[in-house]
């Protein structure tokens, strides 16, 4: 594989560097397949820049033109914040592979990923509906740690099971979801917000719930029913008391405003470490709604059955 690093001086057709070390195209600038060129510091795109291979950048990347890189891999590996810029809100970037290996990336328009996000190292600051990180029907997330995930919103499309790699900026919250019957045109929002929630009322089944972090997730498609799993590990952080992890639950608020559990007499705890709802979910209060954690109480009345859990295998 052959590496062409910019430096503080290019001269190429099409290329020109300025005294900041910034890499200008202007022209038709071509990253050929089995090929990579590094840029140590801002690539300012004013022309065509088509990537087939791997382009590693440690600055901005900032796009007033057209990049194509559906076939590409772009690398972020900076020691310091990289932004994101795309100037027309028009159109969206599309990568095939995106490999995070920096300190800090914020989007400030949406990112489409084709293949893979690969997480290494580093956070991508997406904390809006306008700069989500979107990832495609078949596309795939891998490696998200506490040190490196989403803060923000991501948006999936598709109707295939899918973890979402969302966290705090220190902590790993991700969110479980499995559609059910669902269309490849179906795509879900989902956003973790590591802030105090608002105090509601909550049914009898539950003893306590989460006094801080949730999750929103946004459909387009109210009719079809998913399953949700929100992460057991460190459940304490959300202010939760140390119980036995047989005892949290998946809560939801309902159309009355209130804390209810997802099936409160059984949870299900999947091996990668999720509690999940039993029960299918339909989100019908415009296509939206609230998750977060909560132990339920002793499940008393004819309401609620003996209280069982059930572990997949």
């Amino acid at each position: 594989m052959k590496i062409f690093v910019a430096l503080l001086v290019v001269v190429s057709s099409g290329l020109s560097q300025t005294t900041w070390a910034q890499l200008m195209n202007r022209d038709t600038l071509v990253v050929k397949a089995n090929t990579a060129i590094a840029v140590k510091q801002d690539l300012i795109n004013q022309g065509n820049l088509l990537v087939e291979g791997t382009l590693h950048l440690e600055g901005s990347l900032i796009n007033q033109r057209v990049i194509a890189a559906d076939k590409g891999r772009l690398k972020l590996a900076g020691e310091l914040l990289q932004i994101i810029f795309q100037e027309d809100y028009r159109t969206k970037l599309a990568v095939s592979h995106l490999i995070i290996k920096a300190k800090e990336v914020r989007l400030s328009h949406p990112l489409l990923v084709l293949d893979t996000v690969r997480f290494e190292k580093g956070i991508i600051d997406a904390q809006s509906s306008l700069n989500q990180l979107i990832i495609s029907q078949s596309g795939v997330a891998i490696g998200a740690s506490d040190s490196s995930h989403v803060v923000g919103v991501i948006e999936k499309l598709g109707n295939t099971e899918f973890i979402f790699p969302l966290g705090s900026g220190t902590s790993y919250r991700p969110v479980l979801l499995t559609p059910s019957n669902g269309q490849q045109t179906d795509c879900y929002v989902v956003e973790y917000s590591s802030d105090v929630r608002f105090p509601l009322e909550r049914e009898p089944c539950l003893q306590q719930v989460a006094e801080r972090g949730y999750w929103r997730i946004l459909t387009n498609n109210e009719s079809t029913p998913f399953q949700i799993g929100l992460p057991v590990a460190r459940f304490e952080e959300l202010g939760l008391p140390t119980v036995n992890p047989s005892a949290v639950r998946v809560a939801q608020v309902d159309s009355h405003n209130k804390w209810e559990a997802l099936t409160c007499n059984r949870a299900i705890l999947t091996p990668s470490g999720f509690v999940k709802s039993a029960d299918l979910i339909r989100l019908v209060n415009r296509n939206t709604g609230m998750f977060t954690l909560a132990v339920v109480a002793e499940c008393v009345g004819p309401k609620y059955a003996p209280l069982r859990i059930s572990r997949l295998r």
